[in-house]
């Protein structure tokens, strides 16, 4: 399901952007963390971290910047969001957790943060 789903977003933005269409970034979400609580590790890198990569991948080919939109508390999938190339991640909830001052001051360098 997240295969075609993913395949098929990108053949349409391929489309639009052939067409002549550009745009700075491309934006998509995942919400790994729900409320308070995330996904194991291990179901982020084993079910999301190929679609990501492949949207970021996709996103980087066409020289823009790709934004994630993760609620809850993501902390866990940060540094493997940094390694894939992510460019920026929102909605940073501080109400699950988030920490925007301690991110920025980790990972300010490689990451934008949007949110908070």
């Amino acid at each position: 399901m997240w295969h075609t789903e993913l395949e098929t977003e990108l053949a349409l933005l391929d489309m639009v952007w052939e067409a002549g269409y550009t745009f700075d970034s491309v934006f998509w979400y995942d919400d790994m963390a729900i409320n308070l609580t995330s996904s194991s590790r291990c179901a982020c890198t084993e079910f999301a971290a190929a679609f990501h990569q492949r949207a970021i991948d996709w996103a980087h080919a066409k020289g823009i910047k790709a934004h994630l939109h993760s609620c809850g508390d993501v902390r866990p999938f940060v540094p493997e969001l940094v390694k894939m190339g992510l460019d920026a991640l929102n909605p940073l909830e501080v109400k699950a957790g988030m920490d925007p001052l301690q991110l920025k001051q980790q990972f300010g360098r490689e990451l934008v943060f949007h949110g908070g």
